[in-house]
């Protein structure tokens, strides 16, 4: 009962689909502003299908930056290199933030699924 649910994915693997080789890809909100990096991608165990893309916002220097979890069902593959969502940049800074965003506990994914279909 404790299998682990979602697959951290940091790499563009032969293992995804090929619409969900989107890491290391940017970010773009709905003005066209780069708001981060995709730096890895949860997949389901039980469907292999990508789930969320982890980004991190923010950080300059030594300054950690936030990483959250963007659900791809909200996201659209524009072209090679870019994402965009219909949601702005300034928006994503009240996003919750899981504790380790490449192992989210279930309340954490409920609470970001929560926060960007209210979005």
């Amino acid at each position: 009962m404790n299998a682990k649910r979602l697959l951290c994915i940091k790499e563009n693997s032969h293992s995804l689909r090929k619409a969900e080789r989107i890491v290391g890809f940017f970010l773009y909100d709905r003005y066209e502003q780069a708001v981060g990096k995709i730096e890895s991608l949860l997949v389901s165990t039980e469907t292999h299908s990508a789930e969320y893309a982890v980004v991190k916002l923010g950080g300059f220097l030594r300054v950690e930056g936030k990483s959250i979890l963007i659900p791809l069902a909200i996201c659209e593959v524009e072209d090679m290199g870019k994402v965009t969502f219909s949601m702005t940049e300034e928006s994503l800074k009240s996003a919750p933030a899981p504790h380790d965003p490449e192992n989210p506990t279930l309340l954490e994914e409920e609470l970001t699924l929560e926060y960007f279909e209210s979005g």
